[in-house]
């Protein structure tokens, strides 16, 4: 079987996933080629972020003519998934899913993902419950779980962040057939051209899942196995403690016999209690007081939530033809999910051939989808980046950094994320030679416009719209 034709289409401007790749002529009749959509999604607060998702979603259902042959979600993070939300229509409702494939993580009846879902929706509950708490006290502590896990009130008649990845299930269950992929496996994509497809991650394993954050010093992983319900419950302790803060009628630090009711302590008091007015409640006093300081533990667990989401992320390895390129996709993965991919061996598709590793997956990557928008701790380093060898190397980053690190009088908008991270990005274009495609920046340029590369025959592979940036495969 000769090589097919593989193009790889990056939407632009979003500061999210969303990739269209057709494998086949796309300039044939649609029954000759095939179409895999993995994620579809912008960050909160981007500018116009409905307006810009339901134009992709267009451009979408246009180009693959109503029907995907493929969609991969890999987590239910807002900036990969809402596209399916702004874009209901076209890409849900109307739209022919023939396969959809997901990771082990989100099927139903599975014990072990029936177990993670459990203690992580209680714990968003918790973070939402704590954030309403907030707003009557006038203190902000949604920011870090909006941004990724969507609004606290999403728009009338839209999908809630929750209701998307059942939305496209009930649809590909009815178009098609839905599939929870493992880690290790071996698939082929369906459609009329298929790829061998090495499932990478999430692993099963507790000790991958919740490892977010590089080892300090010397042996970082990055450029900056015990019981799994232990430690599951070790790692969500603090919401249920916080879940029982919330409840007035709950457990208190103190003796009932001592407690004073707020109502009790006014300008008027006498003794006892007017000193507390003087000292605590009254206007000149009111920096003393504390009794809101503990929501703020919301921060931390939207945040912790937010790195474990981001490990449960299905990562795949696209194989152009046995045993030669690669096409790396690695969703947000983050340090726990890059070290199990070297947990496993992979079966062959050299028939006769050993199992490979991942160590040569990574040799043969030929495309690497950056993790995570190029941040910090989303691409290894030594077990990662530095094992993508391949002489033709390229790299696609879905970012701006300008909104990134956006600020509004003085402040970060986004929390001045530093994205793409400076060191992995000089890493990615010493790698490359220069052949890093950008979603703020045009091809061979970086975002202020200066030249980056001037490989002409990569150039020559590169397709720009106003809505995306199309690499074709040599």
């Amino acid at each position: 079987m000769s090589r097919p034709e593989i193009r790889v289409r990056m939407y632009s401007h979003l500061l999210g996933d969303c990739f269209l790749l057709t494998i086949g002529n796309p300039r044939t009749a649609r029954a000759k080629r095939a179409h895999i959509l993995i994620d579809c999604g912008i960050l909160q607060q981007v500018p116009r972020e409905a307006a810009i998702m339901k134009a992709v979603a267009a451009d979408i259902a246009r180009t693959v003519e109503g029907r995907l042959d493929l969609v991969v979600v890999t987590h239910e993070h807002h900036d990969h998934i809402c596209g399916f939300r702004h874009g209901r229509k076209a890409l849900v409702d109307e739209m022919i899913i023939d396969r959809l494939w997901l990771a082990w993580t989100e099927k139903r009846g599975d014990p072990q993902a029936d177990l993670l879902r459990d203690k992580i929706v209680k714990a968003k509950d918790t973070v939402y419950h704590l954030a309403e708490a907030a707003a009557v006290a006038g203190v902000n502590v949604t920011a870090n779980i909006e941004h990724f896990n969507g609004p606290m009130s999403p728009h009338t008649g839209e999908l809630e962040i929750r209701e998307i990845i059942p939305s496209l299930i009930a649809r590909a269950t009815k178009t098609g057939k839905v599939e929870y992929l493992e880690p290790g496996q071996l698939r082929k994509t369906p459609g009329p051209v298929g790829a061998n497809t090495f499932v990478l991650g999430p692993s099963r394993l507790a000790m991958r899942l919740i490892k977010s954050r590089p080892t300090e010093g010397p042996n970082k992983e990055t450029y900056l196995a015990g019981n799994f319900e232990l430690s599951l419950d070790d790692r969500y302790a603090s919401a249920q403690s916080l879940e029982d803060a919330l409840d007035p009628s709950g457990p208190t630090p103190f003796s009932p016999m001592y407690e004073i009711s707020p109502s009790e302590v006014t300008k008027d008091s006498q003794n006892a209690l007017q000193w507390l007015w003087k000292s605590y409640l009254c206007d000149d006093q009111l920096w003393r007081n504390i009794d809101t300081a503990w929501l703020g533990a919301a921060g931390p667990l939207a945040l912790k939530l937010d790195h474990d989401t981001n490990n449960t992320s299905l990562v795949l390895a696209f194989e152009v033809e046995p045993g030669g390129d690669v096409l790396l996709f690695a969703g947000d993965a983050q340090v726990g999910n890059w070290l199990s991919w070297h947990d496993q061996t992979y079966p062959s598709t050299i028939p006769g051939a050993p199992n490979i590793t991942a160590t040569d997956l990574l040799n043969r990557t030929a495309l690497y989808k950056v993790g995570h928008h190029a941040s910090h701790n989303a691409t290894l380093d030594k077990l990662g980046l530095s094992l993508m060898i391949h002489p033709g190397l390229v790299a696609m980053i879905p970012v701006v950094e300008a909104e990134a690190r956006r600020k509004k009088n003085g402040k970060a908008v986004h929390r001045g994320w530093d994205m793409p991270y400076s060191e992995l990005l000089t890493n990615l274009l010493t790698r490359t030679k220069g052949r890093v495609l950008r979603g703020d920046a045009t091809p061979g340029k970086n975002a202020i416009g200066d030249m980056v590369c001037s490989d002409a025959n990569f150039l020559g592979r590169v397709r720009t719209t106003d809505l995306y940036i199309e690499y074709l495969l040599p």
